[in-house]
């Protein structure tokens, strides 16, 4: 019975941890990835609408979901 005890009590601390991590992961290290990887999105895709000739989409009503993307 004791084995037990300490079994779920090791448990317990693991999943602890665990949330604790991704707690750590989501609250601090990923806004700074986040604006990181928005920027580069962003980039890339202004850099991209023109090469593939795509302005013009953005006054068609078809391609609304366009606008969506520069707003979000």
């Amino acid at each position: 019975m004791v084995d037990l005890t300490i079994a779920k009590a090791r448990r317990v601390l693991a999943i602890f941890h665990w949330i604790g991590g991704v707690a750590l992961v989501t609250l601090v290290l990923r806004p700074g990835l986040d604006r990181l990887s928005t920027l580069l999105s962003g980039a890339s895709g202004f850099d991209t609408t023109p090469r593939l000739a795509a302005w013009v989409r953005f006054f068609d009503i078809a391609y609304r979901w366009m606008h969506a993307m520069v707003l979000v």
